[in-house]
């Protein structure tokens, strides 16, 4: 019986061991289980910050990105909404869009002649070439014969037309001659002047070509139709270069009369040769005009031509950064390109600043013109002052307007970008001397419009004909166009003076306008 109890104590007590081990186990297990667990909850807690940073990551991305493509467009929208009359961009690029209106200010006055305008009307010419006398047979009233009855007076009325075109022809024969002494035979000279087309027929031809801007096979078209003298293209080029040659010293004189003069435009526009982009310079007054095409639109295209290095006065431009590297003179900007930058940022950018500015710019202006036309040749220092100090607060009005600058991206140099607004002003406040040198001396214009509209029929030759085949062929044409310019603007015909050029001396461009 002992020896039962002991075994089975025995076995209680294993049965207890196997029972401590298996909870010892169950223990180590759930301790094992705990731990994965925390183990899982704290990979889980990363995992969900991780999550949580990617999405504000990408959530901030997306707002960048956001913010760029809503910038984008509205610089898209910006280059959409620009035409001629909000920005530089030229009228040919408004398509058939309806025209904005203009800057000009209503005047009131009705469409039309104005009163005591004096108008156009062709007057009677007082000796004219024939004369028609118109009788009447007899008499409406009682039938009688007028025949052999003196006229009591009479109405005249003129019919001018034009003659037929017909080319002249003169034949020059050199006669051969043997002396009665020695039997030598010797032939007449022929004078210079003879040529297979007279000086008349070149200078109309030049005329239509350089004048007219015509291409050179419709020039010989036209010359064969309307005169009668057929003419290749070969041959009316023949025409040009020798026109060209001619006016060596006349475009000399016009360069030497630009460098004394007092006040002066610049400007620029491309141009094609031979496929290439070059770059056509103006220098002009209101009487003289000097065309050249350089490779370079920068400070090395004026210091080939040499007008500007040597150029004391006033120099009037649009501000391209060539331009102010010459100190030597003095500078006035152009108005009219901040003035249609003002609108395009009243209009589609909705800046209340930008109308108070453009309508002072234009009130001075007009107090300019007023001065002007009371025989002042500039205004008041206290007139000055007062419009000067307007314009100022303007500009600081609009600078106040403007958003602060975006932080610069790391590691990239240079200027912080700006908006166009924010340079404008920026430029109107630097160069408030130059924008306002119309007030102090009414010889500089408001706007630079005379040279930009001494280079539109340039680009006009460029629409017609398109791109130059030669390198001879526009320093020729800019040298003809600039001389034709210069005379125009002193008064002359271009006809008569394209005439010239082959007749003889051209006229100079120097004495005529000491003349006028």
């Amino acid at each position: 019986m002992i020896e039962q109890l002991r075994a089975e104590n025995a076995q209680l007590k294993k049965e207890k061991a196997r029972e401590s081990a298996e909870k010892a186990q169950i223990l180590a297990e759930n301790r094992q289980l705990r731990e994965l667990v925390e183990e899982l909850r704290k990979r889980l807690h990363e995992k969900i910050q991780e999550a949580a940073e990617q999405a504000e990551v990408e959530k901030q991305r997306q707002q960048e990105q956001i913010e760029a493509l809503s910038e984008q467009v509205h610089e898209l929208e910006g280059r959409v909404a620009k035409n001629s009359s909000n920005s530089s961009k030229p009228p040919s690029t408004d398509g058939y869009a309806k025209k904005k209106r203009s800057l000009r200010q209503p005047s009131g006055k009705k469409p039309g002649g104005q009163a005591g305008h004096p108008g156009s009307t062709r007057s009677f010419v007082q000796t004219p070439d024939e004369v028609v006398i118109v009788r009447p047979e007899k008499c409406p009233h009682c039938q009688a014969s007028l025949q052999g009855v003196e006229a009591s007076g009479y109405e005249c009325r003129q019919k001018v037309d034009l003659p037929e075109i017909k080319a002249r022809v003169t034949e020059y024969q050199a006669q051969d001659v043997r002396c009665p002494c020695c039997q030598q035979v010797t032939r007449g000279t022929f004078p210079d002047e003879v040529r297979a087309s007279g000086p008349m027929v070149k200078g109309i031809a030049l005329y239509l070509l350089s004048g007219q801007l015509l291409p050179y096979a419709r020039t010989a078209e036209l010359l064969t139709d309307l005169c009668g003298c057929p003419l290749s293209p070969g041959t009316l080029e023949t025409f040009v270069a020798q026109a060209a040659d001619r006016l060596v010293e006349a475009e000399e004189q016009i360069k030497q009369a630009l460098q004394a003069a007092e006040v002066t435009g610049t400007d620029e526009t491309s141009l094609r040769v031979q496929g290439l982009v070059h770059w056509l310079h103006v220098v002009r007054t209101d009487n003289l005009t000097h065309y050249a095409v350089h490779r370079k639109r920068g400070k090395a295209a004026p210091d080939a031509i040499g007008i500007l290095p040597q150029f004391h006065g006033t120099m009037e431009h649009d501000g391209y950064n060539s331009y102010p590297q010459y100190p030597q003179c003095e500078h006035a900007l152009c108005n009219a390109h901040p003035l249609r930058e003002l609108r395009f940022f009243q209009e589609h950018e909705k800046q209340a600043w930008a109308e108070p500015l453009q309508k002072h710019l234009l009130a001075c202006l007009a107090e300019g013109e007023e001065a002007r036309a009371r025989g002042e040749t500039h205004l008041s220092a206290d007139v000055i002052a007062s419009l000067t100090l307007t314009y100022h607060q303007l500009i600081e009005t609009g600078l106040a307007a403007q958003p602060p600058p975006a932080d610069p991206p790391p590691k990239r140099r240079g200027r912080v970008k700006q908006s166009k607004a924010k340079n404008l002003l920026d430029r109107l406040q630097r160069d408030a001397a130059s924008f306002l040198r119309f007030l102090s001396d009414f010889r500089v214009p408001f706007t630079n419009n005379g040279s930009e509209q001494d280079l539109r029929m340039m680009k006009v030759q460029q629409k017609i004909s398109g791109t130059f085949r030669s390198d001879t062929g526009p320093v020729a044409f800019c040298r003809i166009r600039g001389y034709f310019s210069t005379m125009a603007k002193q008064g002359y015909h271009l006809c008569s003076v394209a005439r010239q050029i082959f007749a003889g001396v051209p006229f100079s461009p120097v004495t005529a306008l000491s003349l006028s």
